[in-house]
Order: C-alpha cells, then structure tokens, then sequence
C-alpha cells in the first residue's frame, strides 16, 4: 500500500510539474502558430502567418506564396497583426491593447489601467497570446 501511495504522489507532481512546464512556455514566446503577422522583406510589407515557433524566431509562410518562401524571421522583421496582445513589463506579462504600430513598435495601453500607463514598446516585450498570468498587485498611480 505504501508502494502504490508514493507512486501515485509522484504521478501527480510529474503531472503538475508538466502542466506548468507548458503552462510557462506558452507564456513568453515572441509569437504564436498561427498569428497574423506583416513581414519585412526587402522594404516592403508581406502579409504572413506564424507556422512555427522558436523562443527568438518565428517560421513565417507568406499568404499567397508557395512554403519555398517559408522562413524563420526575428522580432526586427516582423509586426503583429493582433490587437490583443501580452506585454513584459519588469518581469510579468499583462493584457494590453495596441492603439497604433510603427516600423517595429506598438502604442500600447494596459488592461486595467488608465492612459497614464500607455507606452510604446517593441517586438521583444510583446506577444500576440493573452496573459495567463497578471501579478496580484497593482501598480500606484
């Protein structure tokens, strides 16, 4: 009986220990299978979808372009076309809004919190997924 309880104790923490494995990984990946996103390639703006992740890139397919044109591209070449967005800020990921884009930055505001806390930030602090997590605690005004 001793055998099948510790068995069953360390089933359950390898599967908790799994869940927030994934759960965390999801969490900071500059992009998503699957997002919108506009590349740029040679001066211009292509239209693409996200087909693959690494922690730093993103394996991108150009809409109306056979996979021969498939590539990975970094954050420098790549906006995303969401308008709900994740954004690092000291550490933790919040909900966030883009109002407007630039070259290779958003306009974003906070879920949550007023105009004051608006900033622009770039494609390393960003990520197209919602949060899922927010800290307990709320910044002072």
């Amino acid at each position: 009986m001793i055998y099948n309880t510790s068995m069953k104790n360390i089933h359950s923490i390898l599967v908790v220990f799994s869940i927030l494995l994934f759960w965390s990984g999801q969490a900071f990946t500059l992009c998503n299978v699957g997002d919108s996103v506009s590349v740029a390639w040679k001066g211009y703006w292509y239209a693409a979808r996200v087909i693959n992740t690494s922690p730093d890139q993103c394996l991108i397919t150009y809409d109306g372009y056979d996979n021969s044109w498939d590539e990975w591209v970094g954050p420098d070449r790549y906006l995303i076309n969401s308008k709900n967005v994740s954004v690092l800020w000291k550490g933790d990921w919040y909900k966030a809004k883009v109002l407007e884009r630039d070259i290779n930055s958003y306009l974003i505001t906070y879920e949550g919190y007023d105009s004051s806390w608006n900033e622009w930030v770039d494609n390393q602090r960003i990520s197209s997924r919602p949060s899922k997590i927010q800290p307990l605690y709320t910044p002072l005004n």
